[in-house]
């Protein structure tokens, strides 16, 4: 039995109503999202309860691949990795099987070509980086063009430690200084005492 083609127009909209604003990195988020799941067999969403992402950006691609896959920092099944670059892994913890899928470094001349042969601009005409009619190229560019020219993907091995597995916390202590619970052994043991990493290292807020 086929598999139900997913909807990318569909998808973009939840995506830009969950992100905020339509822009290109929407599309492109969900086609990189789509990829992975196609390359899991994971495009039937009940086959999805063994997919764990990792996304290497806190941009809009992000947002993007969460819509597509529907996973969630809230679920741990979506995890940032922030290397910042337009990236993510896609893992299959029933079986280990992964991809890494990431947008082509000439994925923007590529759109620009495919609108030109598409006639949506004349042929040899320059759009500027970051003007609205840019933007307008890139989300209809990204939405349409064929996939080599936009993201390319690879097969990788991840690691991931149990205590980064989507379930209930087993393992809470508390904070021999703060006072405050850590989850899923993210404490740090300093001088004989469990100390969580802001008391440990430093925070990143001050009070």
């Amino acid at each position: 039995m086929n598999e139900k083609p997913i909807d990318i127009r569909s998808l973009l909209v939840k995506a830009a109503s969950s992100h905020g604003h339509l822009c290109g990195g929407m599309p492109l988020g969900i086609r990189m999202g789509i990829a992975g799941l196609r390359e899991l067999d994971m495009m039937d969403p009940s086959k999805r309860h063994d997919l764990i992402v990792f996304a290497e950006i806190d941009r809009c691609i992000t947002d993007a691949i969460s819509v597509a896959t529907g996973c969630t920092p809230g679920r741990r099944n979506l995890k940032l990795v922030d290397y910042g670059k337009f990236a993510a892994t896609f893992v299959d913890i029933s079986n280990g099987r992964a991809v890494r899928v990431s947008s082509r470094r000439d994925a923007r001349d590529a759109a620009m070509r495919y609108a030109e042969k598409n006639g949506w601009i004349r042929p040899g005409e320059q759009i500027k980086e970051f003007t609205d009619r840019e933007k307008e190229l890139i989300i209809k560019g990204y939405t349409e063009m064929p996939e080599e020219h936009l993201i390319q993907i690879r097969k990788v091995k991840v690691s991931i430690p149990s205590d980064d597995l989507p379930s209930r916390p087993t393992h809470i202590v508390a904070c021999a200084l703060c006072g405050e619970e850590i989850f899923d052994h993210k404490e740090i043991a300093k001088e004989q005492r469990i100390l969580c990493r802001s008391c440990a290292s430093g925070a990143y807020y001050e009070s």
